[in-house]
């Protein structure tokens, strides 16, 4: 029993520590996935950045949209 009991918390505890680094991926992926939707409609991504941490992620993007002010004709 106390070998069941030893695996099950091994299994809860890789759980835990992986729970951070799918919910992140997640994130990344529906952060990406905006970015091309954007890009589709003709906003042209200047440049992105996505930093992924344990448990906070960072994200900047700089975007031109069509017809803005100093861009060439």
């Amino acid at each position: 029993m106390r070998k069941g009991l030893a695996v099950a918390a091994l299994f809860l505890a890789a759980a835990i520590i992986a729970l951070p680094w799918v919910l992140g991926s997640r994130a990344q992926a529906v952060y990406e996935d905006a970015l091309t939707q954007l890009q589709e409609q003709g906003i042209r991504v200047l440049d992105s950045e996505y930093r992924r941490g344990w448990f906070t992620s960072d994200a900047a993007v700089a975007i031109e949209f069509p017809g803005s002010p100093g861009q060439s004709r």
